[in-house]
């Protein structure tokens, strides 16, 4: 996820690498880096606030259930 951050590259272009190393599917792999990715930079994005605000910065994070979200996302 690192790489997707730093480099400006989009996570589906790690999919070959990543899946011969997980041997996973296509589709699992593509939601693994999408979900890392998604992390990565929600994490970036509270260090951010942190060293802007200072650390009695205050912060929601909001997300969305639909018919997409994964199974495990839901519970």
């Amino acid at each position: 996820a690192s790489h997707v951050m730093l480099r400006g590259r989009h996570p589906y272009e790690f999919v070959p690498e990543i899946r011969k190393k997980q041997k996973q599917t296509v589709a699992n792999t593509k939601s693994l880096l999408i979900t890392e990715a998604a992390r990565v930079q929600t994490e970036a994005q509270k260090l951010h606030y942190l060293e802007t605000i200072g650390k009695d910065a205050e912060y929601e994070f909001v997300a969305k259930r639909d018919e997409k979200t994964s199974k495990i996302c839901r519970h």
